[in-house]
């Protein structure tokens, strides 16, 4: 019988230089490209592995991995995702806060990216390696770049410029298009006192801007905009911080209301405007005081829905049955009827940056084959979503056509 016990065999066996405890687990053991799944794992895929297992990471959806492409691979990355705006298929338009240097942590589970992720900023006045560039880009269906608008940077820019502040990061919060405007002129919204600007469609041709120079000397405090909607009779509404803006379609002044506060139509950090596609009421997001307010197509207040904290964006469907929103604090979609209540089983989303996971849904747009793209302000990306083979019509879950 041997006399060496089980503990000596075991010490010859550690990994030469080991700390002490630390050859419980080697890490070459394992192989391949994941290493350490636990705390500084990989993508893998979700499904079921024969029948068994699997993780439903995005309700009914699977992430498009890989979509878009990067402009700069492997060297740059895109700041915070702002909007998007879904032509078709084949031209989606995505706006982001400039470009970030690339993170050199690939992980996307685990304690060390999270840990890792307390010091990134994907917005420029707090990143030193941010840049201006490609903060509006058009994809088609498979991701690959189109066209961006780099050539309009100093267009978006030149109020900040000439009042000599610091050039905001994510500087277009939405871009937009008029269901009743045949020619579907591109909107983009820039936030501060950028302006609003209308475009051709093929964005070739600037065709108008409003900003405070639009509005009365009394108003010039107030200019701050972050969305905007449409009437059929071409008159436009712009949500700035605490006021709602109104012009004619040939970008006239016509009238103002609002102030910060918490009474009926007054605001506390707008940031929605959705006009309904059948009664013309108007859903604004409310943000800071947590509620919705429904005004009707005049600005008179109608009701306030309660219960919103962390409401990033609303949507409404073009059936106008239900309002989606993107939930920054709890990182989730929420589908709410024409009463304002959650609709059951329609919560759907997973915290994280890993394909399928969402940071910050800033912004989110369907298309025509039901495919759904996802703006996300703290982890920097425009992602797809596509509808999985197996999902049932039916799910409350699936968003489907959105009012635009």
């Amino acid at each position: 019988m041997s006399s060496r016990s089980s503990l000596t065999v075991a010490a010859e066996a550690r990994p030469a230089g080991g700390d002490v405890g630390g050859g419980v687990r080697d890490p070459r053991l394992r192989g391949g490209d994941n290493p350490d799944p636990i705390h500084a794992g990989v993508y893998m895929p979700m499904e079921p592995v024969q029948g068994r297992g699997g993780i439903e990471l995005c309700g009914p959806y699977e992430p498009v991995i890989d979509w878009p492409d990067d402009a700069h691979p492997g060297e740059w990355r895109t700041g915070s995702g702002r909007a998007a705006y879904a032509e078709s298929p084949d031209r989606v338009i995505g706006v982001f806060g400039g470009e970030v240097p690339t993170l050199e942590n690939k992980s996307v589970w685990g304690a060390k990216i999270f840990r890792d992720l307390r010091f990134v900023d994907v917005n420029g006045r707090h990143n030193p390696g941010h840049r201006h560039c490609h903060e509006i880009v058009e994809y088609d269906r498979d991701g690959r770049i189109l066209a961006d608008w780099d050539h309009w940077l100093d267009a978006l820019h030149h109020n900040d410029l000439a009042a000599g502040g610091p050039l905001k990061s994510g500087h277009v919060n939405r871009v937009r298009v008029d269901r009743y405007d045949p020619d579907r002129h591109i909107w983009l919204v820039s936030a501060g006192n950028g302006g609003v600007f209308k475009f051709t469609n093929d964005g070739k041709s600037l065709v108008m801007k409003i900003d405070a120079a639009s509005v009365p000397e009394a108003y010039h405090p107030f200019v701050y905009s972050q969305d905007m909607a449409f009437m059929p009779d071409g008159d436009l509404w712009i949500g700035h911080q605490h006021h709602i803006m109104r012009f004619t379609g040939d970008g006239e002044f016509i009238d103002a209301f609002g102030g910060q506060g918490q009474g009926p139509r007054q605001f506390d950090g707008i940031h929605g405007l959705e006009i309904h596609p059948d009664t013309l009421n108007v859903f604004v997001n409310d943000r800071v005081n947590c509620r919705i307010q429904v005004l009707d197509p005049e600005g008179g207040f109608i009701e306030e829905w309660g219960g919103f904290q962390g409401t990033y964006t609303i949507r409404l469907t073009a059936d106008g049955k239900h309002l989606w929103a993107s939930n920054g604090f709890a990182n989730k979609f929420m589908k709410y009827d024409m009463a304002g209540r959650l609709v059951p089983h329609s919560t759907w989303g997973t915290f994280g940056i890993a394909p399928g996971a969402i940071w910050g849904p800033h912004h989110f747009e369907t298309d025509d084959e039901g495919n759904l793209y996802v703006s996300e302000d703290y982890s920097g990306r425009l992602q797809k979503f596509r509808p999985r083979a197996d999902a049932d019509p039916q799910d409350p879950r699936l968003i489907g056509a959105l009012s635009r």
